[in-house]
């Protein structure tokens, strides 16, 4: 009898410990799908051999961050789709999701561990990058507060777990809720300086896997703004916009385009774009900080050509597109008081050991704001989600 794989020698009990030391889900999907009997044998013991990567999520997305990470990846699934479908059809597709309370996570298919893993990887470009930010502004915010201006303080100690935790929680409610830019401003209203007493103005219709909804909606902004002065710094660098390039792969047009857009759009055009992008997969702004000058001209040129494209269809198109920013802007990147400046530096996800370097007298005010919006007592109860056979 003729083998129809080299593989139906191994037994069975081995591949089965191969595919389980594994150590990520695009692995084992690589293996699967080079060898018919390797597929055999991990369908029939799929729920064992997964186990150990449901259980390292588990540990990995601490708290309900696995819960709120399972609820962005339904989003991601879909968002291939709304290219295709109008504006008042992906709101129905979102709200779906959003309107109703996250469940928690018991099974995960590969498929569905693969995006979590792209997840977590994101959560921790961002970390890395975020929490440098954070602390400088910080440093800043102390020496306002309190009127001494020494040198800057490196982030060198790592980060606890609590910080890592609760700045994976903001990326996960940056990218569940980006989304609703689609058809909505509703999150970028001014919720920073709102104290306890004014939440009753404002309705949140979201479910979160979080208890504070004002808490969640200011943490998304914070990392939106961090985002969106990313895409901000990125397009306003003169350098690359300065000649022709004479790479034949570039586009002449669209780069004339694009080029005559940054030196002459209206600036609301330049905050549109720039809030379009930010709403755009993460991984999109990683991939454009890790080009040369000419991948870049090029990449923008193109981005800029299919954010034309979708703006000449208003109805269709993503809201954002279309907002007045320049309101949200003066809160988000211009903040006028303490309160929304620790909001929106990311500053109040920092540990106070960490902030107490920055002097006792500006950590007692901080830590004044961060009791009277409640984040002082924040202890969200572990998830409930098994990961059983």
């Amino acid at each position: 009898m003729v083998l129809s794989t080299p593989f139906e020698k191994l037994p069975t009990e081995l591949v089965t410990i191969v595919l389980r030391n594994l150590e990520s889900p695009d692995d084992i999907g690589s293996v699967i799908q080079a060898d018919s009997h390797i597929l055999h044998i991990y369908s029939q013991n799929q729920p064992y051999i997964l186990r150990p990567l449901r259980q390292a999520l588990h540990h990995q997305f601490p708290g309900q961050n696995l819960t709120q990470a399972a609820v962005a990846c339904r989003l991601r699934k879909m968002e291939s789709d709304f290219s295709c479908l109008t504006r008042a059809q992906v709101k129905e597709k979102v709200n779906q999701v959003l309107l109703r309370p996250p469940e928690p996570v018991a099974r995960l298919n590969l498929r569905a561990m693969s995006t979590l893993y792209c997840l977590l990887e994101e959560s921790r470009v961002l970390t890395a990058d975020y929490s440098r930010e954070a602390w400088n502004l910080a440093q800043y915010l102390a020496a306002e507060e309190t009127g001494n201006c020494g040198p800057m303080i490196p982030l060198s100690s790592p980060l606890s777990e609590t910080e890592i935790e609760q700045m994976q929680k903001a990326y996960l409610l940056f990218d569940t809720y980006r989304h609703t830019l689609r058809y909505s401003t509703f999150l970028l209203q001014d919720y920073c300086t709102l104290g306890e007493q004014h939440m009753a103005s404002f309705y949140i219709p979201y479910e979160f896997a979080y208890q504070d909804k004002l808490v969640c909606v200011r943490t998304f902004q914070a990392v939106f703004r961090f985002v969106f002065r990313k895409y901000q710094h990125i397009l306003n660098r003169d350098s690359w916009w300065m000649t022709v390039p004479t790479q034949p792969e570039i586009n002449g047009t669209a780069w004339r385009v694009a080029k005559k857009h940054f030196f002459k759009n209206p600036p609301q055009d330049d905050l549109q774009f720039s809030a379009f992008l930010s709403s755009q997969n993460y991984q999109t702004l990683i991939d454009l900080q890790a080009m040369g000058e000419i991948q870049l001209v090029k990449r923008i040129a193109s981005l800029y050509r299919r954010y034309s494209r979708l703006k000449g269809n208003p109805l269709n198109s993503p809201l954002v597109m279309f907002a007045d920013l320049k309101p949200w802007k003066e809160i988000g990147c211009a903040p006028d008081d303490m309160c929304c400046e620790l909001w929106i530096s990311g500053a109040f996800m920092l540990d106070k050991e960490r902030l107490l370097q920055l002097g006792e007298g500006w950590i007692d005010y901080a830590w004044e704001l961060k009791e009277y919006f409640g984040l002082d007592n924040q202890s969200d109860d572990e998830s409930d989600d098994e990961f059983g056979v």
